[in-house]
């Protein structure tokens, strides 16, 4: 992530909007580069998300340059042309429907400002692991048929899974100018310490099972729940030869 925010050199009284800022892990660095002559501005839909973004920051010099609020993606508080660069990341595969949401983020740009927006894709940013490759094909598969079916319409929230490949697309078709594509790896080694091995295990068999297990087979879901076991001989995640890459796509573009 440190990587992708350096790619896109922010300057020093630039002013920043993260648009879907959650518990804004990413204000911090922004608020870094701009400096105390810039502004950086974070809204999200869940209040409880700015609140823990609010106390993340209290009390530091990013925290005293920050403007937090609620706000919904499909629209902005902020008037037009209000920031140099907006950055939206790991938020609009929520987003219905996303065209709208695009269309906010390029009215809020000024005129040869940056929107910038990281989204990972099912199709290429599954983590890639060490685990058997037939299981890999059909977790792979498992996603690419719940995506394919919504999920069956059984999620609470909207999700895309296959916003990535979908983003230089949206990008042009909003009215973005130099669209620029980069992928951006996040690579993970084993063996993993208890709490990490247990987030781990909580992400595969929470998040990621609330959408693609009832396409899988019981034997598969057998295997895939023996393999993420931390606290056994042979565990994946206690395995030293353990890793995992996940992709995200870094995709920017300039307004007229």
């Amino acid at each position: 992530m440190v990587r992708a925010l350096a790619e896109l050199d922010v300057l020093p009284g630039a002013s920043v909007l993260d648009a879907g800022c959650g518990a804004g892990v990413h204000l911090g660095l922004f608020a870094e580069a701009v400096g105390p002559t810039g502004r950086v501005a974070g809204i999200d839909l869940d209040p409880d998300e700015i609140a823990l973004a609010e106390q993340l920051w209290e009390g530091t010099d990013v925290g005293a340059v920050l403007e937090l609020g609620s706000g919904d993606l499909l629209e902005l508080p902020f008037p037009d042309a209000s920031f140099d660069l907006v950055w939206s990341a790991a938020a609009l595969h929520h987003v219905e429907p996303v065209e709208q949401a695009f269309a906010e983020l390029v009215r809020v740009t000024r005129s040869g400002g940056r929107v910038a927006v990281l989204e990972a894709d099912v199709g290429g940013s599954f983590p890639f692991l060490p685990w058997p490759v037939e299981l890999e094909i059909v977790l792979r598969s498992a996603a690419l048929r719940a995506e394919l079916d919504r999920y069956g319409g059984k999620l609470a929230y909207s999700f895309s899974g296959l916003l990535g490949r979908e983003l230089p697309r949206l990008l042009r078709e909003a009215g973005l100018e130099q669209i620029e594509l980069l992928p951006v790896h996040e690579v993970e080694q084993g063996p993993l310490d208890a709490a990490r091995a247990d987030e781990s295990r909580q992400w595969f068999l929470g998040p990621l099972a609330e959408r693609i297990r009832p396409y899988l087979a019981p034997r598969d879901w057998e295997l895939l729940e023996r393999l993420l076991e931390p606290r056994v001989d042979g565990g994946l995640f206690a395995s030293q030869d353990f890793f995992q890459v996940r992709t995200g796509y870094l995709v920017t573009g300039h307004v007229r």
